[in-house]
């Protein structure tokens, strides 16, 4: 799947893409992100904004559940876990979710009009509708390195009759995705806001935390799966990179 823009230089229609990874939106989710993007555009530099960060943390909240189904409850929809494989894994990932519940809502405490103009900016970069798919995803660049790696590695897992044999290095790419994520969707918005250096720091520590409990679940879950199960599990994947325009 490409999500494409076309660039005009001069005469000539132009494309340059950029690689992207990132998960599918429902239609209200992608609808009510636009609208509170619009209202921080709409508010007055001097207007309070406590309700309208309010609204932002509602918003990366609902972006935030969609991310869930998007990294975790499709995938294991798609490639079912056994029973106490699932329900460990679904421990797991409640613990993380509380600890994201906790960081949105300390990040979005105390926002200056100009800060929420500045975070809104930036999710506006990572908000796509797809014409052509008709279709929403909530997507962040990667590297092109990482991205060939990727699909290198996709294919193999969909060529080769064994694709158990490369487990190491499929865990190894997702790691490596869910570190550019906590990049993408914490380091960089929070780069952008001034937080109390106690705030700061509980809120690294839990994502931190989330950071260590995802990849453990990845390399738990993930050594768990036939060879068949990989090969279903690598189309989803693939269709999570796109490309985008510059």
């Amino acid at each position: 799947m490409s999500l494409r823009m076309t660039v005009m230089s001069g005469t000539a229609n132009t494309v340059k893409t950029s690689p992207h990874w990132g998960f599918e939106l429902k239609q209200a989710t992608y609808d009510e992100a636009c609208r509170v993007l619009e209202n921080i555009r709409k508010a007055g530099a001097h207007e309070p904004v406590d309700q309208l960060a309010r609204e932002a943390g509602q918003a990366v909240t609902l972006l935030t559940e969609a991310g869930f189904q998007g990294y975790y409850h499709r995938p294991t929809e798609i490639v079912p876990l056994p029973a106490m494989a699932k329900k460990t894994a679904d421990t797991g990932i409640r613990g993380i979710e509380k600890a994201i519940g906790f960081v949105i809502g300390q990040f979005f405490k105390k926002r200056t009009a100009d800060e929420l103009s500045q975070l809104a900016d930036y999710l506006e970069t990572m908000l796509h509708h797809n014409y052509e798919a008709k279709s929403h995803h909530l997507v962040f660049p990667i590297s092109d390195d990482l991205h060939e790696r990727a699909l290198t590695l996709i294919s193999k897992v969909q060529n080769d009759p064994h694709p158990r044999a490369s487990l190491d290095l499929i865990v190894a790419t997702l790691s490596e995705l869910v570190t550019e994520s906590i990049d993408a969707y914490y380091l960089q918005p929070t780069a952008m806001v001034s937080i109390g250096s106690i705030t700061r720091k509980t809120a690294d520590m839990s994502v931190k935390g989330v950071g260590s409990g995802v990849r453990g679940l990845i390399d738990k879950l993930v050594r768990q799966l036939t060879d068949e199960q990989l090969k279903a599990l690598s189309y989803y994947l693939e269709s999570m990179i796109h490309d985008r325009s510059l």
